[in-house]
Order: structure tokens, then sequence, then C-alpha cells
């Protein structure tokens, strides 16, 4: 009668054992301990009460996370469903992107993209990875707050956003490059239509991006209106479109060492010919930048002005509004750059990322339109008082060049 009862015991073991074994083998995604569940087993199959036990606890703790992951693995489809299934304009809400451009901007990033392992859980596909990013740009929600949205971790939120990140700024120059002399001739006709001055190729401005606070060296960041920030420099054709840009300049640098800080003030002096055709082309831009033959600021309003001065400096603040425009259509699409709240040195890669994509949307006109239906944008509203920002050296090639254009306006 014993031996009757610890045959049929030994069978109810080797039946949990083979449960146990199968389930292993067809969860081996979601447990991720392979070697150390069939270490177990082959303990279990030796009768050892202990060992069923220990394999028991390993088989409840994947079951469990098998349910965690089944259920996770279900928010995420739903929510990538659920974006694919709204209409362009809730889309655009949501990713900052019509659905066109989404398309486009994903197989730039299935170009280099490589899986991101999650543990025991399903990879995710770019697709996934690229509307998280684009939530987290398009929104000033945390990588908590996204990870309930779409069923994930925080950290699996953090993955994605830099690894869409780091794959667009490795296409800055393939959207981000100054124009050819086809192109010149374009922006100086274009730029020209706005307020009459010749020779207009783009629009160089500046535009703070708020941080939190860094407590390494807080103070080198924190700028006149006491808030931290780095700083955003770039040049833009008559489209709005950045030809140039550089991020991560500290937001107390003093306003004129901020152009000195980027690459283009040293190829502007040391080759200009490489940048502009002739000395009939040049930018503008506001006091800060300084006057120079290949860059036309306004008069100050330390100055007398003539009347064809004042002339001139409405025509010039009108031409360079567009940089401005560019700017607030930029942190518009992508409220992100209103307040950063992450690690210093990741900041400038994400200002890079999402100016990237501003050039990409740049050249789909219902991105345009979009963004306008929904945001405070007025393209038209120039700001009536040119603010002195610095005093530079008089450039006397600039400056003649200046009076030239005066006389002809």
């Amino acid at each position: 009668m014993a031996n009757g009862m610890n045959s049929s015991g030994d069978e109810k073991q080797l039946s949990k054992i083979e449960f146990l074994s199968q389930f292993c083998e067809d969860e081996e995604l979601f447990i991720g301990k392979k070697e150390v569940a069939y270490t177990a087993l082959a303990m279990g199959l030796k009768a050892n009460a202990n060992a069923i036990g220990s394999c028991a606890m390993v088989a409840t703790s994947a079951m469990t996370s098998y349910s965690n992951c089944s259920e996770e693995q279900s928010i995420l489809k739903e929510m990538i469903d659920s974006l694919e299934g709204k209409t362009d304009y809730e889309f655009f809400h949501n990713m900052r992107v019509t659905k066109k451009t989404f398309d486009y901007i994903l197989t730039i990033v299935k170009e280099h993209y490589t899986a991101i392992h999650r543990g025991g859980f399903v990879p995710l596909d770019p697709k996934s990875a690229l509307c998280i990013c684009l939530w987290y740009l398009g929104s000033k929600s945390t990588y908590k707050n996204i990870g309930e949205i779409f069923g994930i971790a925080p950290s699996t939120v953090f993955e994605c956003v830099q690894k869409v990140v780091n794959i667009l700024c490795k296409s800055t120059d393939r959207f981000i490059k100054w124009p050819s002399e086809e192109e010149i001739t374009e922006n100086e006709k274009g730029f020209k239509t706005i307020a009459g001055i010749p020779g207009v190729i783009g629009a160089i401005g500046k535009c703070h991006i708020e941080i939190r606070n860094p407590s390494d060296a807080h103070p080198k960041y924190l700028n006149r209106a006491s808030t931290h920030s780095l700083l955003l420099v770039a040049v833009c054709d008559v489209n709005k479109k950045f030809m140039y840009m550089h991020s991560g300049i500290p937001g107390s640098t003093p306003e004129e060492e901020i152009f000195k800080s980027v690459s283009l003030y040293s190829n502007i002096i040391d080759d200009p010919h490489a940048l502009f055709p002739s000395l009939h082309y040049h930018l503008v831009g506001d006091p800060a930048f300084g006057l120079a033959k290949h860059l036309l600021v306004p008069f100050t309003n330390k100055e007398n002005l003539t009347v064809m001065e004042e002339n001139y400096n409405a025509k010039l603040l009108k031409t360079l509004f567009v940089i401005e425009n560019a700017f607030c259509f930029l942190k518009e699409r992508f409220p992100r750059l209103k307040y950063v709240d992450s690690d210093v040195k990741r900041i400038p890669h994400i200002i890079k990322a999402c100016s990237v994509l501003h050039n990409i949307t740049a050249d789909v006109p219902e991105e345009e339109a979009f963004l306008l239906n929904e945001s405070s944008i007025d393209p038209l509203s120039y700001p009536e008082v040119i603010q002195l920002e610095a005093d530079f050296p008089l450039d006397t090639e600039g400056s003649g060049k200046r009076d030239m254009i005066v006389n002809l306006l």
C-alpha cells in the first residue's frame, strides 16, 4: 500500500515536471533563464521535493512574467493600432507630423534601427519606437507617463527616445545643409519679395532652450532672464528651413560671444567664397551678430537715424522675422523644446533631432497648415522694436555695403 502511494506520488511529481518543462520551453523568450530552469528540472527528475518546489517558484514567476508581458504587449499594440486608425488631424495632434511624413521618417529610422530588447519581452519594432519618440518630443510628458500610455517601462521609453534621436542626428548633414548656387539664387528671389532687400540668402538668429538646473555647473547655464538654458543658433532660408544650426552654447554666454562660438563665424571670416558666390550675397541678423560684408544687421537704437535708415531697419526686421518664425514653428511642433528636463549632455542631440524633423516637415505644405490650425502662431506678426544686443567694432566693408543698400531702398 505504501509502495502504491509512493508510485502515485512519483507520477504526480513527474507529471508536474513535464508541465514545467513544456512551459519553460514555450516561454523561453519571456523568462530568459533557460539554463536555470532546466537545472531545476533535472534536479526534480530525481524526485527531490525541494527542487520541485524551487522549480514551481520559477514557473510561477515565469507565468506571472508571461501574463504581464502579454498584457503590456496588448496595450502597446492597441495604442499603435489606435494611432494608425486616427484621422489625419488626430494623428498630427499626437505625433506632431502627418501620416505621410511619419511614413517617410520611418524609412529613415529603419535604415539604422536595431531592435530594442526588453529582457524577456518581445523586442520593439521601429514603428513603435518612432511613435514613442515623437510622443516624447511632441509633449511635456515624463518617461513614466508615456510608459503608462504605451504599456511599457519608463526605461524602455528612454531607450526608444535615445535610439531614434541618435538616428535622426546621424541624418543631420542630409537634411540641414548650406544651399547650392542654384538654391542661393532662389533664396534671394524669395527674400526680396518680403521687403525688397537684395542679396539676402538666409536669416540668422538665436533662441534659448530652457532646461532644468544642471547640478554640476548651473551658473554657466543661467541666462539674463534668470532661467537655465542652452542656445540654438541657426540660419534659415525663406521657407523657414534650416541651412545651418548649432546647439549647446550655455545660456550665460555674452551676446557678443555667441556667434563667435559657432563654426559658421570662422567660415564666414576665413573662407566666405565657400558660402557666398559673390560679395552681392549676405545673411541678415540682429545686432548681436555684428555687421560684416556678408552679414547685414540693423542700425542700433543708440544712433540718430535718418528716415532712410529707419526705413532700412523696418525692412530688414521684416526680413529677419523669418528666422524668428522658424524657431516659433520648431517649439510649437515640439513642445519638449520649451523646457527640456534631461541630462544637459543629451539636450543638444534632442535639439538637433527636432531641427532635422523640422526641415523634413518644411517640405510638406500640409504640415504647416496643420500646425497653424492648432497653435497660436501668427506668421505675419512682426515685432516693432529692434533691441540693441551687443556692440561690435565697425566693419568698414560691411558699413559701406549697408549704406549702399539704404540708398537703394
